[in-house]
């Protein structure tokens, strides 16, 4: 692709997002920027990557110094992206509700920050999800059970929150999971049978929360298993 071309696709509304990112996540202090906020085609900026045309494919700034309220808000307009990490961060308060108008959004890693409040239920809109990482946070609130639309999800971890409530039986309908975490929250429910259905699970861990009731016989069903952690 032309350079010209390519600087020209990126340049306009990407730019302003990601300036207004910049800002907003206290970019003078990151541990590198480079590029970032200069005449450089923003595919060229660090943490950045974009396809062939030009359009913003992934962002990617884990263990970076990032640091700031509601990371996501001034990104939910970049409907192109298909994975976000920010990880290992300092990042705080709330996945937006419209976070559902990145529709491409594959993965979604946001653990070890201080992110709170809830997961909203509108999450349950992005059905190309498959790799959502939330855990080492403060989220608080309930599972939604709108997760279970996101048919194509893979790896959820919510591990050493403040969620409460209990384990929806609707995950049964997330027949990718492979990984599945909620270890060290509140969580007061049994384990639903439905989950007997997630036949590719191989990492299970729901230790360190109030899990009442009996094993489900229908988990008999996980021939993959290799991580299983009920305490």
């Amino acid at each position: 692709v032309d350079e010209d071309v390519r600087c020209d696709c990126c340049s306009f509304g990407q730019r302003d997002i990601l300036t207004d990112f910049f800002g907003a996540v206290k970019g003078d202090k990151w541990k590198n920027s480079t590029n970032w906020l200069t005449m450089e085609p923003v595919c060229e900026w660090f943490g950045i990557t974009c396809d062939d045309d030009g359009s913003i494919s992934r962002i990617e700034l884990p263990n970076n110094s990032v640091s700031g309220s509601n990371p996501l808000d001034a990104l939910v307009h970049l409907d192109t992206v298909r994975l976000i990490d920010l990880q290992d961060n300092f990042l705080k308060g709330t996945v937006p509700s419209d976070i559902h108008l990145m529709n491409d959004l594959q993965v979604l890693v946001l653990m070890e920050n201080s992110m709170s409040s809830t997961i909203p239920t509108e999450i349950g809109m992005m059905k190309d999800m498959r790799v959502l990482l939330l855990n080492m946070n403060r989220f608080s609130q309930t599972i939604p059970s709108e997760l279970g639309l996101l048919t194509s999800l893979a790896k959820f971890d919510v591990k050493a929150n403040k969620m409460r409530g209990s384990i929806p039986s609707e995950l049964g309908n997330c027949r990718e999971f492979e990984h599945f975490s909620i270890a060290g929250n509140a969580i007061t429910s049994t384990i639903p049978s439905e989950l007997g259905l997630l036949t590719f699970l191989n990492y299970f861990a729901i230790g360190k929360n109030s899990i009442t009731g009996t094993i489900p016989t229908e988990i008999g069903s996980w021939r993959n298993m290799t991580y299983f952690a009920l305490f």
